[in-house]
């Protein structure tokens, strides 16, 4: 905004994003602008506010006083802050800054500016996680699980998600282990889950039962002939 030759400047810069924390991390710097005019050794008071959140201020009268040539320019506030984004990702900010000087003909007296700024929007979505299962035995059984995007913690539940057991924290984007330990002829609920690195949100595979195999069971018996000579009787199991 510009007053009396003389422009009021706000720079908001974003510097960067944590998918973790789902914040912004920005820098600003508001500037004073001179024209055709200057002054020597005047008040000047300031603040700049961004997310309706005053995070910097300058006292008019308890500041030293400054001075401004013709076509230059000062900085009166700088600094940096964090802002937390929406639960969905995004999020977009009010940004304003004041001025507060006594106007004289060579000076701009009390200026103001506001507007508004967009942040880059950051990925809160879950991953999508699948699971499948191999040799199963009396006591074990394979499991191996995927994601459609890099995850750190991966981890299993043999009840259905009442409870959970990390088996990687490798930053990956499929993982298996081996389920040993387990009852013979035994229904498990398995589930696995994975926790996505860029945001730290898990995602949750549906349940599937598996049931370990039980002892051996006879499969057939054949007919036998007792009046035979020699009688015979075979078991497969």
């Amino acid at each position: 905004t510009t007053v009396n030759h003389y422009t009021l400047e706000l720079t908001v810069t974003e510097d960067s994003i944590s998918g973790t924390g789902n914040t912004s991390a920005l820098s600003f710097v508001l500037k004073l602008k001179s024209g055709g005019y200057d002054f020597a050794q005047y008040g000047v008071g300031a603040s700049v506010s961004l997310n309706g959140t005053q995070v910097a201020y300058r006292d008019r009268y308890n500041s030293p006083q400054l001075s401004i040539g013709t076509y230059s320019e000062i900085t009166l506030l700088s600094g940096t802050t964090t802002v937390a984004h929406d639960s969905g990702g995004g999020k977009t900010i009010a940004v304003a800054a004041t001025l507060d000087m006594a106007k004289a003909y060579y000076t701009p007296g009390p200026m103001s500016l506001a507007g508004s700024m967009a942040l880059t929007g950051i990925d809160r979505a879950a991953p999508t996680v699948s699971f499948s299962t191999s040799d199963i035995t009396q006591s074990s059984i394979t499991i191996s699980a995927s994601a459609n995007a890099a995850c750190n913690i991966w981890q299993y539940s043999l009840n259905g998600g009442s409870s959970w057991t990390t088996f990687s924290t490798s930053n990956v984007t499929s993982a298996k282990t081996t389920l040993t330990g387990l009852s013979a002829n035994t229904t498990y609920n398995l589930r696995v889950r994975a926790r996505k690195t860029y945001n730290n949100i898990y995602g949750t595979s549906s349940t599937v039962p598996v049931t370990t195999l039980g002892g051996a069971i006879l499969q057939s018996v054949n007919d036998m002939y007792v009046d035979t000579a020699s009688a015979a009787l075979t078991f497969k199991w």
